[in-house]
């Protein structure tokens, strides 16, 4: 895992060193777009990930943590079926 985390670091660093990444001109009609092909989101996706490997190495390695998907475990309104504590009824 470490391993991992230090090539996506090296790759963010030679990106980092090609281009100053700033973000696009917001534009209602064309953002969609823009999040697929910009270089700046395309490097923030890429910063997100190696925070995630990191997080995920440190919690996994040195806290000795299970890693478990809240999303899974929460009744919340972005969950794909909410269901009610007495049956199966969604609320």
């Amino acid at each position: 895992m470490s391993q991992d985390i230090l090539v996506a670091v090296k790759e963010w660093d030679k990106l980092a060193a090609k281009q100053t990444t700033k973000p696009p001109a917001y534009d209602p009609k064309t953002h969609f777009i823009e999040v697929g092909k910009s270089s700046y989101y395309h490097d923030l996706t890429l910063l997100r990930h190696i925070f995630r490997m990191a997080c995920d190495a440190h919690m996994t390695n040195v806290v000795k943590a299970a890693n478990i998907d809240m999303y899974m475990y929460t009744t919340s309104a972005s969950s794909p079926k909410r269901l009610d504590l007495e049956g199966d009824e969604p609320n």
